[in-house]
């Protein structure tokens, strides 16, 4: 009786322990400033304007896109990247090397608008083509 006492103290304490070490490594709601080799940050600026390309073919006006910080991602798991679409519409989604209309999800974050898809898609293959203001990760605005 002792014994089964003593162990259940003891998987209590070990379980109150876990508890509070997962509470403390939480960072109270911010971003964690991201740390990027050269070759990762040319990756993820080309993906970056694959995105932004792939929102103006598909999405109605579009006339500036901030990204505004990215996740780790994680074994696993691709990276997620946060955006604002004309300083209102706050949006995120997988940063990946390329995007096809059937095959994305967009989350909105603090909004009412979503973005509203095109009829008819256009096909640019470059951002110089269009008048567009996109400010890159890391960027200054």
């Amino acid at each position: 009786m002792k014994i089964s006492k003593l162990l259940l103290i003891v998987f209590i304490g070990f379980l109150g322990l876990g508890i509070l070490s997962a509470c403390s490594q939480q960072k109270n709601g911010q971003k964690e400033e991201l740390t990027l080799t050269a070759e990762e940050k040319r990756i993820i600026r080309k993906q970056e304007e694959a995105l932004a390309l792939f929102l103006v073919n598909n999405f109605e006006d579009i006339k500036r896109i901030e990204f505004k910080s990215i996740s780790k991602g994680g074994f696993g798991r691709p990276r997620f990247i946060y955006f604002s679409v004309n300083d209102k519409i706050e949006v995120s989604t997988d940063l990946n090397d390329s995007y096809a209309i059937q095959h994305y999800g967009l989350v909105y974050h603090n909004s009412s608008e979503e973005l509203k898809r095109k009829e008819v898609p256009t096909s640019y293959t470059k951002l110089s083509e269009i008048q567009i203001n996109v400010i890159y990760y890391g960027e200054k605005k």
